[in-house]
């Protein structure tokens, strides 16, 4: 036989095997680099699209709040029960209420590991005029109850106004037993993979500044 019709030898197929190996894994690691690529910027859209959603929602029920006192309690303290974790306020029912009439809506972090961190809930049920019974958990026992934001690694509400007549009004990480609204109320997200919630902060049109010159607040 000669050599012009000899095939290969065992060494150059193995070779040929061993080149063709390498450039198979060389293809499928840049799919699978490209593929992770696609799937972090469509986790990102669709993030940003429900944080958009959220703010929406937080924008336009809380700029409604409403400063009423309940019919249960001594004081003239109004229902409105700002924490670190959520607070409970009355506004007007969301548009997905069919039934009228004024709403407590309550919102809370919940810490919800199938969903990959805390979740920020809102609930809501009718306004009777009397104490809401707020609690950490209120948005959970609501007759009505959805998820605004999930994978959340920590959020914190905070409040801007007076607390005490003698000082300058500033930001406090609670709005508890007053007898009036906060100027503003300001929400700071950071999710699990370590991403920050664009700033959001709400002006409250039925708060006592919502009829003079607001004071600029200082970022804290």
């Amino acid at each position: 036989m000669s050599a012009r019709q000899r095939g290969f030898t065992l060494i150059e197929m193995l070779i040929a095997v061993s080149l063709l190996a390498l450039l198979m894994a060389m293809l499928f690691s840049g799919l699978s680099a490209g593929t992770r690529h696609i799937g972090r910027q469509s986790e990102r859209a669709e993030r940003a699209a429900s944080t958009m959603l959220a703010q929406n929602f937080l924008r336009a029920q809380l700029a409604d709040a409403r400063a009423l006192t309940p019919s249960n309690t001594p004081s003239d303290a109004i229902t409105f029960d700002g924490r670190a974790d959520g607070l409970d306020f009355v506004s007007a029912p969301p548009q997905s209420v069919t039934t009228g009439g004024l709403q407590v809506l309550s919102l809370g972090l919940v810490d919800a590991r199938d969903a990959g961190g805390e979740q920020l809930l809102v609930g809501w049920r009718p306004f009777s005029g009397s104490g809401t019974g707020a609690s950490a958990s209120a948005a959970v026992g609501s007759e009505h109850r959805t998820a605004l934001l999930d994978h959340i690694h920590e959020a914190a509400f905070a409040y801007y106004g007076v607390v005490d007549p003698s000082q300058a009004p500033g930001w406090h990480p609670t709005w508890r037993n007053m007898s009036y609204l906060p100027s503003l109320v300001r929400l700071s997200v950071t999710f699990a993979d370590g991403q920050h919630m664009p700033e959001f902060v709400v002006a409250l049109r039925a708060s006592p500044a919502a009829t003079g010159a607001l004071v600029n607040p200082e970022p804290q």
